[in-house]
């Protein structure tokens, strides 16, 4: 089985190879949690597998929630793949810690490096930059499956520093979750895209418009980088950056929906 987490599509990206690799059900960490399915049976000859984006050094807060919540008996083998866009400091030592809360254990965690899309606070790569990065973590995924089959060669395992980045970084992930500085610019046609794909349904439509409705929300990244308009903002620090959506992620959804209703 496969939980996973993807704002702009990284980590839905390795989720998919490592289905096509292992088989198992994918079971998106968001829903799950929606749903409130927290209990889980897996065949003792099945891995587990977590893959989510590392954010602020340490975990989304969807993917702390319900790896403290969930509960999984029959097979002990659990993997995490974690995706960032330099490094992962100490986000496996905090995984583990909310894991083994209800008895859950890491077999081993792994580090995939991807296509950065925290455009709030960082300067996302060009198409070009994006494409080679995408290109060198094809490599380094087959690396991780071949690890995972044989194994677990060489598996991700944090330093002190990487640690201690993590215990100052990740407790202002949640100061940082604020949603007023989002906003909407004239060239919003209404597609829904980003209130159809947030994971928080922190976005609702309101007179043709996306509005923000709650106060905080992942900071996946999700609405500004899917945008197939470029019309989401977040106050001005967005404007000249690049746009970034891993090619499994359709960045042509709204456009298309929009045609259709026309």
């Amino acid at each position: 089985m496969i939980f996973w987490f993807s704002g702009t599509g990284n980590s839905y990206a390795a989720a998919k190879e490592i289905e096509k690799r292992f088989g198992g059900e994918l079971v998106y960490i968001p829903e799950a949690l929606e749903k409130k399915r927290f209990q889980y049976e897996i065949p003792e000859d099945e891995r587990i597998f977590f893959v989510f984006p590392v954010y602020f050094s340490g975990m989304p807060e969807c993917v702390r929630v319900f790896t403290e919540s969930v509960k999984i008996s029959g097979s002990l083998e659990t993997v995490v793949v974690m995706t960032c866009g330099g490094g992962c400091a100490g986000a496996d030592r905090l995984f583990e810690k909310e894991y083994c809360r209800n008895g859950g254990r890491v077999r081993a965690f792994y580090d995939l490096v991807m296509p950065d899309n925290c455009i709030f606070y960082l300067k996302t790569p060009i198409r070009e930059e994006a494409l080679m990065i995408l290109k060198h973590s094809k490599d380094r995924m087959k690396d991780i499956l071949d690890s995972i089959e044989y194994h677990h060669r060489m598996p991700y395992q944090s330093s002190f520093s990487g640690r201690l980045l993590s215990s100052v970084m990740h407790p202002l992930y949640d100061r940082m979750r604020g949603t007023n500085k989002f906003r909407v610019t004239e060239k919003c046609i209404g597609c829904g895209v980003c209130a159809e794909n947030c994971p928080d349904h922190a976005i609702e439509l309101r007179d043709g418009k996306p509005v923000w409705v709650k106060e905080k929300c992942e900071k996946c990244a999700g609405c500004v980088n899917r945008c197939p308009l470029h019309a989401i903002e977040y106050g001005n620090v967005t404007k000249k950056r690049f746009r970034y959506v891993h090619p499994l992620f359709s960045t042509t959804q709204g456009l298309e929906k929009h045609e259709q209703q026309k």
